[in-house]
């Protein structure tokens, strides 16, 4: 009987001691629920803070200092598109024309240069090498989807910088 009345008696305190154990658990879940809203909230606040600025394996883009007018736009996706079929010779036209008068077109047109030297720099290696003859359509696809993806960014108005380029001009 008295085994029997432990065991009684020991049950109540089974039961508060899970309640208070049920109750210190979740106090640490809201405290942790509560730290995570706050690494939330500021993630998302540096992120807005930093919009900015996107990078990702298609190159990065950054918003210009002022806001072009149409003109402007016309010319940056005119450099990058025509650059797909005549090599460094739009970039290098426009720049010597609109360097003075126009900022973003002028950093359209660079970014448009240095990314056609390292592409002609990538086919004169892979034309040297004897396996990379056979490769020597992967550069112009990169060169075709690169620059449709520069010139949606300039009708965005949004300065583009090419990935993996060498900045030869400056």
């Amino acid at each position: 009987m008295k085994q029997f009345l432990r065991k009684v008696n020991w049950f109540p305190d089974f039961i508060a001691t899970q309640y208070c154990f049920y109750s210190l658990m979740q106090r640490f879940l809201w405290f942790d629920l509560l730290v995570l809203d706050c690494i939330i909230i500021n993630i998302k606040s540096n992120t807005m803070a930093a919009e900015n600025t996107t990078n990702d394996i298609l190159g990065q883009e950054f918003n210009p200092s002022y806001t072009p007018n149409g003109d402007e736009r016309t010319l940056a996706i005119l450099v990058h598109v025509l650059s797909i079929f005549f090599w460094i010779i739009p970039g290098l036209i426009i720049y010597l024309l609109k360097k003075d008068e126009s900022p973003f077109v002028a950093e359209h047109a660079k970014e448009a240069m240095n990314f056609q030297l390292t592409l002609t720099l990538l086919y004169i290696l892979l034309a040297i090498s004897i396996i990379g003859i056979i490769f020597l359509w992967v550069p112009y696809v990169i060169q075709l989807v690169l620059c449709i993806v520069a010139a949606i960014k300039a009708s965005d108005l949004k300065l583009y910088k090419y990935p993996m380029t060498l900045r030869l001009i400056k």
